[in-house]
């Protein structure tokens, strides 16, 4: 075992051996004096403004979607015309009218 190892094997036996500390009951009353309760009532949203955020999150996905598709066509679209400047055979071959 290299020198590391064995290191490492020392750690691991020394947390074998900690013991939980034990707290008094003082100083346990003093940190809950020291945290503020917060006695407020907790306000659920109102059945309105649950559909009115519904709404505006459907709103967004939607606008995204939309954003997404679009920008996809587009790039198609631009491909094609940049395939077609490249690369005058391409361009020849589908120009061709089928019969």
């Amino acid at each position: 075992m290299n020198m590391k190892e064995k290191w490492v094997e020392e750690i691991m036996q020394s947390i074998d051996n900690l013991q939980d500390v034990e707290i008094s009951d003082k100083l346990h009353v003093r940190i809950l004096q020291q945290i503020p309760i917060v006695q407020q009532r907790f306000s659920a949203l109102s059945k309105s403004a649950k559909w009115a955020l519904a709404a505006c999150i459907l709103i967004l996905i939607g606008l995204n979607g939309i954003t997404i598709l679009r920008y996809n066509e587009m790039q198609r679209k631009n491909a094609g015309i940049n395939m077609s400047v490249q690369n005058p055979i391409y361009a020849e071959y589908f120009a061709q009218s089928i019969q």
